[in-house]
C-alpha cells in the first residue's frame, strides 16, 4: 500500500485534446493521503477507478474534468473532511460515493450535466453541505438527500445544508 503524507495532484493543463490523462489506474495502491488530494483540469479523464483503496481523506477536490461521468472508483471512501465537486461538465451522477457516510464540508457546484446526488449512506454533515448552480439537477433531488441526512439516526448534530440555483422541476416538494 502507498501512503502520501502531504499533497497529491493529478493535473493535466494542456488544451490539446489529443493528449492527457484518461484514467488514474496508476494509483491503485494508494491507500491514504494525509493532507490534500486534487484531480483537476483533466479534459480526457473518464474514470477514477484507480482510487479504490482510499477509505478516508482529509481534502478532496475534483474539478474541471470535462469527460468525467461519475465517481466510480471512490466506492470505499467512507469519510472526508472537505470535498469539492465543481465544474465537471459531463458528471451525471455521484455514483461511486455510495459508501460515503460522513463529510465535514461538502460542496457540489457548477456541474451542468449532474442529474442525481443520491448517496445512500450519507448521514452526517459536520459543518456544511452546499448544492448549487447545477443546471440539470432538479432541486427536488437535492432535497431528497437533505431529508435523508436529517432523518438519519445520529447522536451528532448535523451542520447546515444549503440548496440553491439548481433546476426547478415540476415535482412539488
Amino acid at each position: 500500500m502507498l501512503t502520501i503524507n502531504y499533497r497529491f495532484h493529478v493535473v493535466y493543463r494542456n488544451q490539446n485534446s489529443d493528449y492527457g490523462i484518461v484514467d488514474i489506474n496508476f494509483s491503485e495502491a494508494l491507500s491514504y493521503i494525509d493532507s490534500f488530494f486534487s484531480v483537476s483540469e483533466n479534459d480526457r479523464l473518464v474514470s477514477l477507478n484507480g482510487l479504490v483503496s482510499l477509505t478516508t481523506l482529509e481534502n478532496l477536490i475534483i474539478m474541471n474534468n470535462s469527460a468525467l461521468l461519475n465517481l466510480s472508483g471512490l466506492e470505499n471512501l467512507t469519510a472526508v473532511s472537505f470535498m469539492l465537486l465543481s465544474s465537471n461538465d459531463s458528471l451525471k451522477t455521484l455514483s461511486g460515493l455510495d459508501n460515503l457516510s460522513s463529510a465535514g464540508n461538502f460542496q457540489i457546484k457548477n456541474n451542468p450535466s449532474l442529474i442525481s446526488v443520491a448517496m445512500d449512506s450519507l448521514c452526517h454533515i459536520e459543518y456544511y453541505l452546499r448544492i448549487y448552480n447545477n443546471e440539470s439537477l432538479c432541486s427536488s433531488n437535492a432535497y431528497q438527500l437533505k431529508d435523508q441526512i436529517l432523518n438519519c439516526p445520529s447522536d451528532e448534530a448535523d451542520g447546515t445544508i444549503s440548496i440553491d440555483s439548481n433546476k426547478i422541476c415540476s415535482q412539488i416538494r
